[in-house]
């Protein structure tokens, strides 16, 4: 029996509930994959599986929380997952432990936290308990929130999924705007001392990766910023490269369908790196691992500064 991408593991169940809960999946996934779905479709999916709505409703919501056949097997007898084994009073000690301590900036190791427990309990006249007790009520923990306050945002999103996907089908259908410091550093003409990094904003396809327009100003990031680099994505670019001495194809201009601006909050929150992914990289690359590209941006920021009284370029 072959398995699909999120069937890749070896059930314990029987063959027959493992292969009911393989059709059941086939049948309910792109329901449970819809934001607004029909009864319709939801009553003839039931009757595909000859189960009743109110089921086929049940193990959709299963699909929601986990796409993985195994989610729709029957539920195992014995204790339920996560219903501890303590007693109450034990089990508020070991909740405030890991609230308190192991869920912190200081970051205490599994046996310190352990060792903690113990202590109180003992303290309190109680049985302390195991390692193995202590241990998986740590990894019950939300993955997420556990390594947020160990580690940082930056660690928990590193390490775990979100769902969805980003989908472009075609040109100019999303535009992407984001903003940097250049790579050079202006200075006055007379004494040459440092006036700052000129801010460059750009704009790429989504679907092509290609940059469709840029601007370049010493101020900060703001809307003006962003709309002059929008009308410079969306006029043709030749005027502007033979005014600046540059013998290469721009061949990018048009109007988008829809635009993410950096920090925009109808699209992207802010400090949100992984909603605007796409066009940190392009930036990325752009300064780091692409001269090319470094020197078309520089061109730009000479040509802001030699429109700028008293202003000239070095390098950063």
């Amino acid at each position: 029996m072959s398995v699909g991408q999120h069937d890749a593991e070896d059930p314990e169940e029987p063959d027959a509930a493992w292969r009911a809960a393989t059709a059941a999946r086939r049948v309910l996934l792109p329901l449970a994959q819809m934001e607004k779905k029909r009864r319709a479709d939801v009553n003839a999916a039931a009757a595909a599986l000859n189960i009743s709505t109110t089921k086929a409703y049940r193990l959709i919501a299963r699909l929601k929380e986990d796409e993985r056949t195994s989610a729709l097997l029957p539920a195992k007898s014995g204790r339920p997952a996560g219903l501890s084994m303590y007693a109450a009073d034990i089990d508020e000690i070991i909740r405030e432990v890991l609230e308190r301590d192991y869920v912190a900036e200081q970051r205490p190791s599994e046996t310190a936290v352990l060792n903690t427990v113990r202590a109180r309990c003992r303290r309190a006249g109680l049985n302390p308990p195991g390692r193995k007790g202590v241990k998986t009520r740590i990894q019950a923990l939300d993955l997420y929130d556990r390594l947020k306050a160990r580690h940082g945002k930056n660690a928990a999103e590193i390490a775990t999924s979100r769902p969805g996907e980003f989908v472009v089908e075609r040109p100019n259908q999303v535009w992407l705007i984001d903003h940097t410091e250049g790579d050079i550093i202006l200075v006055d003409r007379r004494f040459r001392q440092p006036i700052g990094r000129p801010t460059v904003t750009l704009i790429i396809d989504a679907f092509s990766r290609m940059c469709v327009g840029c601007y370049v100003s010493l101020g900060k990031p703001s809307r003006i910023q962003s709309a002059m680099a929008l009308l410079r994505a969306f006029l043709p670019k030749e005027a502007l490269l033979e005014d600046a001495g540059q013998n290469w194809d721009w061949p990018c201009h048009g109007f988008p369908e829809l635009v993410h601006a950096d920090n925009g909050s109808e699209h992207r929150p802010v400090r949100e790196p992984r909603y605007g992914a796409l066009i940190e990289r392009y930036i990325g690359t752009t300064r780091v691992t692409a001269p090319d590209s470094r020197v078309s941006l520089i061109w730009v920021a000479f040509r802001t500064a030699s429109s700028e009284p008293g202003l000239r370029a070095t390098s950063a």
